[in-house]
């Protein structure tokens, strides 16, 4: 696994389930578009918040819709993690695959298959 540090600009910002923003961007410097998934909460964007009521409950949608429209067009500093360990042996042992799937599953990256599968 390695970390990429780009310039991006944000072309599109949507909302997913599980608090998960789905972005195409482009890579200012390689002038690459690429699309990348991150947590609402690398944003600074809790879960939930307390209500003018007292209740804590959800971040009305309209809130996270407005953000997202607002982050278009905006250019950011990302980090990538990458999957670029290439010394996987061709038979990996349970506890190797265990092991990656455990720390992949530190980064959102299945929105990204979902919404790929239903491209095609």
């Amino acid at each position: 696994m390695g970390k990429k540090e780009i310039k991006a600009k944000i072309l599109n910002m949507v909302y997913k389930e599980d608090h998960i923003f789905v972005m195409e961007t482009l890579d200012l410097e390689n002038n690459q578009k690429a699309k990348l998934a991150m947590r609402a909460e690398d944003f600074g964007i809790p879960r939930e918040i307390k209500m003018p009521d007292g209740t804590v409950g959800n971040i009305p949608s309209e809130v996270i819709k407005t953000f997202c429209d607002n982050m278009i067009g905006k250019e950011k500093n990302i980090t990538i993690q990458e999957d670029n360990y290439r010394g996987y042996s061709k038979n990996p042992s349970e506890a190797e695959i265990n092991s990656l799937h455990d720390y992949m599953d530190c980064y959102p990256y299945k929105e990204l298959i979902k919404e790929k599968l239903n491209e095609d």
